[in-house]
């Protein structure tokens, strides 16, 4: 039921299931297969952004022994989490973004894609793939370094390059290139979203939108905290 609505609420658009693919075989001290390890989760949703992809759900993981929640991987949670508020942060630009190979990276071990989001920015997903998933574990090799190259594009002039983290953008050097510009990070863990703007202004603009909304998720959660305890008090009082 769940796909299927997604499947009628994204059209025209397709819908894309990307599985995590659990481990059958257990170590001497694991009860359950593992869930995802929280690199795993941000790895997962980046490839999605990268594709094209502009709505995401996700069904992270229910045990054998706890199918109302996953309290026993609060880690995972957490991840799905920011996961979600870094892409609501650039919401407005992801849903009129359009997946390119524009930018390029002489790593092979790099996956890259660009997203072309209107005439003033585009977005980078950058996945470092040197990483190995294990029945136990989640092994992967950090690098260093990482230089990115955009070439000149006739409607953008980009000024200003921010990498996209929890609920705020930090700025990352922007330097002029050869037929365009470069974007050298000094550490790519195992994903990065990298906002290229023409103005500081649209970096601003997001932020305020972001503040406002988790302003108003805020007093929801208030508002159904006291509607909750009306409803208790009358109860009581019957």
């Amino acid at each position: 039921e769940v796909t299927e609505v997604c499947r009628q609420s994204a059209g025209p658009r397709r819908v894309d299931i990307i599985p995590q693919v659990n481990w059958e075989d257990r170590g001497e001290k694991m009860k359950y297969r593992r869930p995802p390890f929280p690199r795993e989760i941000w790895i997962e949703y980046l490839y999605g952004l990268g594709a094209g992809a502009r709505g995401f759900s996700g069904y992270e993981w229910y045990t054998e022994s706890n199918h109302h929640g996953a309290r026993e991987y609060t880690d995972v949670m957490e991840a799905v989490g920011q996961a979600f508020r870094r892409f609501q942060l650039v919401a407005p630009l992801i849903l009129q973004a359009h997946p390119t190979n524009i930018a390029t990276c002489d790593d092979e071990k790099v996956w890259l894609k660009t997203l072309v989001c209107g005439p003033n920015a585009v977005l980078l997903v950058a996945v470092n793939d040197d990483y190995e998933s294990l029945p136990a574990d989640f092994a992967f090799c950090p690098k260093q370094q990482v230089e990115i190259r955009l070439p000149s594009l006739p409607w953008l002039k980009p000024t200003h390059a921010a990498r996209v983290d929890d609920g705020r953008f930090t700025q990352v050097a922007l330097e002029p290139a050869d037929d365009g510009h470069k974007i050298v990070l000094p550490e790519l863990d195992t994903g990065e979203v990298i906002l290229v703007a023409s103005t500081t202004e649209l970096a601003d603009q997001l932020l305020s939108r972001y503040a406002r909304l988790r302003q108003e998720a805020a007093q929801t959660v208030v508002r159904a905290y006291q509607c909750d305890q009306r409803n208790k008090a009358r109860g009581d009082t019957l």
